[in-house]
C-alpha cells in the first residue's frame, strides 16, 4: 500500500484509528489524487478488515469500527448515453 510506504510504518490492527482515517483521506486526496469514490472504496475494504477481525476475535481499535470512520463517496455522473 502506498500510505504504508509514505509513512514508513506498517499498521498492526489495533492502530487503525481515527487519526489513520484522517491521515489516510489527507494522503489519498493530496498525494495520490484519487476520486472520492476510491477513497470510499478503500475505507470500506478497511473497514471490513477490521470488522472481520473483530468477528474472529482479534483485538480491533473501536474508533475503525464507528460510524464516524466514514468511508466518503459522491454521486457518479454518467454520460447521457448510458442508462441504468
Amino acid at each position: 500500500m502506498k500510505f504504508t510506504t509514505h509513512k514508513k510504518k506498517t499498521y498492526r490492527i489495533q492502530e487503525i484509528d481515527l487519526s489513520f482515517h484522517s491521515q489516510y483521506l489527507d494522503f489519498a486526496y493530496k498525494k495520490l489524487s484519487l476520486s472520492t469514490n476510491s477513497i470510499g472504496k478503500d475505507i470500506r475494504q478497511i473497514k471490513k478488515i477490521c470488522f472481520d477481525a473483530r468477528d474472529i476475535g482479534l483485538n480491533v481499535n473501536t474508533q475503525a469500527l464507528t460510524s464516524k470512520f466514514v468511508a466518503p463517496s459522491e454521486k457518479a455522473i454518467l454520460p447521457p448515453n448510458i442508462k441504468l
